[in-house]
């Protein structure tokens, strides 16, 4: 390892650790997230044991798939949580003005952007809510290694998915140098996630993942995890791969229209 790598090394742990450590400064935030996230997510499942109350299936997806669905939901939001909340964090420092001590350190700017400012609570409640959601399941179903393997490789892909059209949608910020309300843009295209992709045809459901893999981002592992439809699974991973391009060349034009402190 070089000197520069080991410099990089050193201080790409010290930014984790230092992430890990700011929150847990602040215990009652972190009790608040546990909470409302438990509200949330309970009142997710009661919301599903209502409609089926009144139907055997929505959109053809029976009340085991749909909780399934629900689970994966609660999954991906957790994992994508921690740098969802560094992602914000960077881009308001942007149009604050605040940005540039932190572009001094030897580490690329995508990833001192998704772990500087790191929220590692929700990887710790994604781990401990994930087994009693499974095993709470009436008849919850056998899954095969290959399901298994597909399923992670998924939920990697949609939390990839996500971070980059958040990504996308904060990039205007260095351009203007004004406060973009990208979250919210963000929260309310998630909410399509709760929509089973039997709802759309094949070839639409794989066009949204294509164009906004965001909308249909707990689909792929849901009917993965379900049904064992692997087709998604490819769709998916193309519509990341093409998102990741759009990102990487807007991120550029972006950065350069950027007007910092030091010009």
């Amino acid at each position: 390892m070089n000197d520069d790598a080991r410099e990089s090394a050193i201080v790409l742990k010290d930014m984790l650790k230092l992430s890990a450590l700011s929150q847990l400064r602040y215990p009652a935030n972190i009790v608040g997230f546990v909470l409302i996230s438990l509200f949330i997510f309970g009142f997710r499942f009661l919301f599903i044991d209502s409609l089926f109350e009144h139907s055997h299936q929505i959109g053809g997806w029976s009340e085991l798939e749909m909780t399934t669905l629900v689970i994966m939901t609660i999954d991906i939001s957790l994992l994508t949580a921690p740098f969802y909340a560094s992602i914000n964090r960077f881009f308001l420092l942007v149009a604050k003005g605040e940005i540039e001590p932190f572009l001094m350190r030897p580490l690329s700017i995508p990833c001192l952007m998704a772990l500087r400012w790191m929220q590692p609570a929700g990887f710790v409640l994604m781990l401990l809510l994930t087994p009693l959601c499974y095993w709470s399941l009436n008849n919850p179903p056998t899954l095969s290694h290959l399901q298994i393997l597909a399923t992670l490789c998924a939920a990697t892909l949609s939390v990839i998915g996500n971070l980059l059209v958040l990504t996308l949608l904060h990039l205007i910020t260095f351009i203007i140098q004004r406060s973009v309300d990208a979250d919210f843009i963000y929260s309310e295209l998630y909410r399509f996630a709760l929509i089973p992709p039997s709802v759309f045809s094949r070839r639409m459901g794989g066009h949204v993942l294509l164009l906004v893999p965001l909308l249909l981002s707990a689909s792929a592992p849901a009917a993965i995890l379900a049904r064992g439809d692997y087709l998604w699974l490819g769709w998916q991973a193309v519509g990341v791969a093409i998102t990741a391009c759009i990102v990487a060349i807007a991120f550029r034009a972006a950065y350069r229209r950027f007007d910092g402190l030091g010009g």
